[in-house]
Parts: structure tokens; C-alpha cells; sequence
């Protein structure tokens, strides 16, 4: 019984000392994990409005399936940053074909709409997918998430 109690304080104390030590950044300061919702704004003026986004519904995800080159020791780094999703406008056709083929990628509304549609239809799917079976589910489905511009760009 002793023996016990002991094993689990070293536990609990192990458990929070891993807990509070975290992942550093290279200056040595704690990475933070924003909490609840925030806004992704668009680079220019006259786009839709912004949107709020869920950070805390998206837990359940793996950090790289959105920050995909984000190499786990060090601070993430806003999408729309140079290099990344920073075009605030779709090239022509002409000169995205005789430049980088990547350019599409770096238009940061296909990015975005590719990235969050594209896993929000991924999940409505799966969800249909499930119910057609019958099978005894349980609990609940996971929420899609929206796939109609309205459903992220509020009214304003």
C-alpha cells in the first residue's frame, strides 16, 4: 500500500515537471499554444472578411497536418509569412506557368481553402461513410466543419 502512494507521487511529480518544462524554441523561450478561436485576416483590403477560427476544435489534429513545415523545435510561424501562403494575389496564368509552379500554392486563398474545405469534405464524407454502414456507433460523428464561404466569412 505504501509502495503504491509512493509510485503514484513519483508519477504525479514526474507528470508535472514534464508538463511544465515544455517544448523550447531556439532562445530557449516556451512555445504557446493559442487557446479558443482567432482571426486569419486577408493580406489586402476588398477580400471577404476575416475569419475566426476554432484553434481549440482542431486539437484532436495532428500540428503538421496544417503547419506542414513546421519542424517541431521551434516556434510556428504565421501562414501568410514570405515564402509560405504570402501572395495576396493569384499570378496570371501565363507568368505562374513560366515561373514557379508553386505560386498556386502560395496564393494563400487557394492554401486556405484547400487545406480547411479540404479536410472539412474529408470529414463530411467520412461521417456519410460511417452512417451508410449502420454500424452501432457510439457516441457522436465529428463535426464537419463548413464547406460554404458564409460558414467561415461572417457577414459583417
Amino acid at each position: 500500500m505504501k509502495t503504491t502512494r509512493v509510485l503514484i507521487v513519483a508519477v504525479l511529480i514526474t507528470l508535472f515537471v514534464a508538463g511544465s518544462i515544455g517544448p523550447a524554441s531556439a532562445e530557449g523561450e516556451e512555445m504557446v499554444v493559442p487557446l479558443g478561436s482567432f482571426s486569419i485576416n486577408p493580406p489586402s483590403e476588398g477580400q471577404r472578411s476575416a475569419v475566426q477560427f476554432p484553434h481549440s476544435l482542431h486539437f484532436d489534429y495532428a500540428c503538421k497536418q496544417c503547419h506542414h513545415k513546421w519542424k517541431g523545435d521551434e516556434p510556428i510561424v504565421g501562414c501568410m509569412t514570405q515564402g509560405c501562403h504570402d501572395l495576396a494575389q493569384l499570378p496570371k496564368k501565363e507568368a505562374a506557368e513560366k515561373a514557379d509552379p508553386s505560386l498556386k500554392a502560395r496564393y494563400f486563398k487557394n492554401a486556405f481553402h484547400k487545406q480547411c474545405i479540404g479536410c472539412h469534405r474529408k470529414i463530411k464524407l467520412e461521417n456519410k461513410k460511417l452512417e451508410m454502414t449502420k454500424a452501432g456507433l457510439e457516441g457522436r460523428l465529428p463535426a464537419p466543419g463548413p464547406t460554404g464561404c458564409n460558414g467561415c466569412h461572417l457577414p459583417e
